[in-house]
């Protein structure tokens, strides 16, 4: 589904509202806060002195109601807008009853709302009753085009000596892993083959397809466990920081100078200004990339 998201966003017109739910984050199960953060996103799409931000939106504790009422809200334009929830199987029942029965207050015809649902086939029965969709795509349990995947990212990086061997035949064997650990997932393949091709001998390559971490969540603990080791200044931390934080996306010189700077401090000290931010970026690992098709060296994080 972040390759849904990507793709969407791609029309810098469309509102895209995206949760992503995690078994592993206890609160990210939670129709609360499901629900609430799709409203935060929405807002974001207004301007700061709309008239949707009252003076006294923040004096209560708004209900579940309230947060999708925002998602009511009129935004000028024509954009497409659409709400994107994956994971959904992953919460109880009543948390999926209630984020689904909210949403189905969006669709309404006027409201331009396009809505899209990723569960496992076992919830796939409750999502149904709660929703009437108008298409419904399942995924094979072995995806055809993972391999095909695998085949052009390591024919790529063979090609332009990013993946060097020794021998041969281990690229069979790392084909191999990855197929076996991918479970359909495009972005842990990526994410594995730069892990490898950081590898400096056969020896070590055959280690890391040995123990390859098992889904996103333990690829990017390992990621940032390399940055650890790496960044003793924890520039990486800040920089992860900011690209959360920030209301519009930032370039790498804007980064650059956020990260010369310590908070708390009253004068600036040029003399810690970054000379290359590239290195630092680089601390951060595979997790952030220069989005290219803008050409403005503007960093976005890989699975936002």
């Amino acid at each position: 589904m972040a390759n849904v998201v990507s793709d969407l966003n791609h029309d810098k017109e469309a509102v895209v509202l995206y949760f992503f739910c995690r078994y592993d984050i206890p609160e990210s199960l939670k129709h609360q806060t499901i629900l609430g953060s799709l409203a935060r996103q929405y807002l974001s799409y207004f301007p700061i002195r709309s008239e949707v931000f009252a003076d006294d939106m923040h004096t209560s504790k708004l209900s579940v109601e309230e947060f999708v009422g925002f998602l009511g809200l009129s935004l000028k334009g024509s954009a497409q807008k659409y709400i994107i929830v994956d994971g959904l199987d992953d919460c109880g029942a009543e948390e999926r009853r209630m984020v689904l029965q909210q949403l189905t207050n969006t669709q309404q015809p006027s409201s331009r709302w396009h809505l899209g649902i990723s569960a496992q086939p076992s919830a796939d029965d409750f999502v149904k009753i709660h929703l009437k969709p108008n298409w419904n795509v399942s995924l094979p349990a072995e995806n055809p085009d993972i391999e095909f995947f695998i085949d052009v990212e390591m024919e790529a990086r063979l090609d332009n000596g990013d993946l060097a061997v020794g021998d041969p035949a281990l690229i069979a064997d790392i084909k191999k892993a990855l197929l076996k650990g991918a479970n359909g997932m495009f972005l842990w393949v990526a994410l594995q083959l730069d892990a490898i091709c950081s590898e400096a001998s056969d020896y070590d390559i055959k280690e890391a397809i040995k123990s390859l971490p098992r889904d996103l969540t333990a690829t990017y603990t390992r990621i940032l466990e390399k940055s650890t080791a790496r960044d003793h200044d924890r520039y990486h931390k800040r920089i992860f920081k900011f690209l959360a934080a920030a209301y519009e996306p930032l370039t790498s010189a804007q980064i650059g100078e956020m990260a010369s700077v310590t908070v708390g401090d009253e004068t600036y000290d040029s003399s810690r200004r970054i000379n290359n931010i590239d290195k630092v970026l680089g601390f951060c690992g595979s997790l952030i990339m220069v989005d290219e098709e803008e050409k403005t060296n503007v960093i976005v994080a890989i699975h936002e």
